[in-house]
């Protein structure tokens, strides 16, 4: 990663977060020591600070701020009333990401860490602050708030719960008494809760979440409920505070391209010298309006009568969504579809390819969840 600023001012982007100059509690502190990124920090906590002031009615007012701690870690210090990102958790966080992707998936990826990190803090801010009663472990109260905020990007919620998989790996964390009786949940234990919760906040299409996770069958079947009663659970809770009434009203899953999608097409030039059709299974990753992806593919071309493989596999980069239609490019052949509403559940689309020598190639499409 070049830069560590260009991680936390993408975690503003990836939740849509828009700097709106409303009063109220949070503000931006100073940072506690010098350290390389707090102008980094100060620019991302202006907007976070501004979004949860449009939010939450607050009694006091309520600091964000970073530090050099000695530790990796990030806390709301009850006394002092702040909340404290240490740059060693921003560094860690770094150095656990696959040096191998794509550098700005990098920084989706470490962006959607800190944002769950950051709004794990706010939640025990506002269990402190509005007295809120917390049936539980505090810790686990907090991680409840910070899936919530993520309900409608699933696929960064998945990264944030992973950075708990990788941690355990990077800690070599250890089932000793220490960590049984600690506060916080083991690292393992985390990221199944919020791969759960990411999956049961919509498992009519969000299967692949349980999928990719290994989420057991036997948790994967409750996670629906869970997340049902934990969603409730807060909003009553928060109701009373909020200076948007909506608030809970867009925590109502959006559906995207994510996922795995059984697809068929078939291709082909108007004098008939030349015919493909394929069939396989194709993975979304959509985060905002952008999407990468793989294709497994099988199938046969027909070339003046000569027939061929068509068995594949491709790797998409530089996916768009825009609303619900979908474009990509493959090989020299760009898709286009329009993702069937309300549901979410099928692709219907066409196909227009290039090749040397040949008429345009043109064909149909259609994936099923």
């Amino acid at each position: 990663m070049k830069r560590f600023g260009t991680v936390l001012a993408t975690v503003a982007l990836v939740i849509g977060w828009s700097a709106r100059p409303v009063a109220g509690q949070f503000f931006v502190a100073d940072p506690i020591n010098d350290h390389p990124y707090e102008d980094d920090f100060e620019e991302l906590y202006a907007v976070l600070a501004s979004e949860l002031n449009s939010l939450f009615a607050m009694p006091e007012r309520v600091g964000l701020t970073s530090a050099i701690c000695g530790e990796p870690n990030a806390f709301f210090d009850t006394e002092g009333r702040q909340i404290i990102f240490c740059a060693e958790l921003l560094e860690l966080m770094i150095s656990g990401v696959d040096p191998s992707i794509d550098e700005s998936m990098q920084g989706l990826m470490v962006a959607a860490q800190v944002n769950f990190i950051l709004t794990h803090e706010v939640g025990h801010a506002l269990i402190r602050e509005l007295d809120l009663p917390a049936l539980g472990q505090e810790e686990d109260v907090a991680d409840q708030l910070g899936a919530l905020l993520m309900t409608n990007e699933p696929i960064l919620a998945m990264w944030a719960a992973d950075f708990w998989r990788t941690m355990s790996g990077l800690s070599g964390q250890q089932l000793t008494p220490t960590a049984f009786a600690d506060t916080h949940d083991l690292n393992q234990q985390r990221y199944y809760n919020l791969m759960c919760w990411a999956y049961g906040a919509d498992p009519l299409v969000r299967s692949y979440i349980a999928l990719q996770s290994e989420l057991p069958p036997e948790r994967a079947q409750s996670c629906e409920d869970e997340y049902s009663r934990m969603i409730s659970s807060w909003e009553r809770l928060l109701t009373p505070h909020l200076n948007d009434p909506n608030m809970f009203a867009e925590f109502n899953p959006k559906r995207n391209a994510s996922g795995f999608w059984r697809f068929m097409e078939a291709i082909g030039d108007e004098a008939g010298r030349m015919r493909c059709t394929a069939s396989g299974t194709m993975g979304f990753w959509q985060t905002g309006e952008q999407f990468t992806g793989q294709v497994n593919q099988e199938g046969l071309c027909v070339y003046f009568g000569v027939t061929v493989d068509n068995a594949n596999e491709f790797f998409i980069e530089g996916g768009t969504v825009t609303d619900s239609m979908l474009t990509f490019t493959l090989e020299g052949c760009t898709y286009t579809g329009r993702i069937q509403t309300p549901d979410a559940t099928r692709i219907d689309g066409t196909v227009t390819c290039t090749q040397e020598g040949y008429d345009d190639l043109t064909g149909e499409w259609s994936a099923v969840r």
